[in-house]
């Protein structure tokens, strides 16, 4: 008996053919999430809204997510994702080497700005959420930490007050001051400031080399 190895190869491709459909399906259902939360709160957000964005079912959102639950989460964590190959970008060796402690936190502020303006409406979601659900914030809160948990690494590595206990707590509460700031802009835009204001980024850097008591530093 003669294999037609050639018929067999179709059904081979197949199966990888469904799976990137099924990735790029799950992405446009995300990308489409966040858009729409841009210009209304999460409960507003219907899921036949989220699939006729993304141009697909209701069947297919449930294909990929159990529920809006599941959803939010999925959002985050594909944000934050993204949000981390960033930080890697900004501050890769390369870059960031050549900074000093008020290089490093201008840089940061810089980041943390844009990023919170790139993100506005899963985090104004995420923030009302929290209202009534506490434990919505906890992975934006615990990501937070965690990118400042490695400025402070950058930071300790350049010495001075930084390889301090007392140095490093003044740096949180520094950008405690600064994450304050970028909330209330994008949840209350109080002026004069707005989130997407070129000069906020800035004026949140000489807030924070203020409070710390440092000169503005190298370029960022």
């Amino acid at each position: 008996m003669t294999l037609d190895l050639g018929a067999a190869k179709p059904a081979v491709g197949r199966p990888r053919a469904k799976q990137a459909r099924a990735r790029q399906t799950r992405s446009r259902l995300l990308r489409s999430g966040e858009e729409l939360l841009r210009g209304r709160s999460f409960d507003d957000t219907g899921i036949a809204d989220i699939a006729a964005r993304a141009g697909c079912s209701t069947g297919a959102f449930y294909h990929h997510f159990a529920d809006k639950a599941a959803f939010y989460l999925a959002i985050v964590a594909a944000r934050t994702g993204a949000v981390d190959s960033r930080f890697e970008q900004v501050f890769a060796p390369a870059r960031a080497d050549r900074l000093d402690a008020a290089g490093v936190i201008g840089r940061f502020i810089d980041f943390a700005t844009e990023m919170v303006d790139e993100h506005a409406g899963l985090i104004r979601a995420s923030l009302e959420k929290s209202m009534h659900d506490p434990k919505a914030w906890d992975p934006l809160r615990a990501f937070g930490q965690s990118l400042e948990d490695r400025v402070l690494a950058l930071l300790r590595a350049r010495g001075g007050a930084f390889a301090e206990a007392e140095g490093q707590l003044a740096f949180r509460r520094a950008m405690q001051f600064v994450y304050g700031t970028l909330m209330n802009a994008i949840l209350n835009r109080p002026g004069p400031l707005a989130i997407d204001d070129p000069a906020m980024a800035r004026e949140l850097t000489r807030m924070a080399l203020g409070y710390l008591l440092i000169d503005q530093g190298s370029d960022r």
